[in-house]
């Protein structure tokens, strides 16, 4: 028996011919339908369309959860150079306080 890629297809009597992966339903075979869109046909009409939806929403759940997790890695990243600024800006203050006295005790 001969084997291919595409689940919805089989070869009866010689002829190569295509099913729903679904319900069975006939989609053609390579005399009756174009040849290279019966080999990429996996659904019919009714499925194609439920399999197609299922597909774009795990893709924007998947789209989301990964933005997700790119803003919480960012939030954290500006959070930590936040922090630093601010220790930085106290250390400049400090230095700057540091350098007054020292000026005001010179005159």
């Amino acid at each position: 028996m001969e084997h291919f890629k595409n689940r919805a297809l089989s070869r009866v009597d010689g002829v190569i011919t295509g099913h729903c992966i679904m319900c069975g339903k006939y989609l053609g075979n390579e005399y009756d339908t174009n040849y290279y869109a019966l080999i990429r046909r996996k659904y019919c009409e009714e499925h194609a369309e439920a399999v197609h939806s299922l597909s774009m929403q795990a893709g924007r759940r998947r789209y989301k959860d990964k933005q997700r997790k790119t803003v919480k890695a960012m939030r954290s990243l500006i959070d930590e150079y936040m922090y630093r600024a601010r220790l930085l800006q106290e250390y400049n203050e400090e230095l700057q306080r540091e350098l007054d006295d020292l000026k005001r005790r010179r005159l």
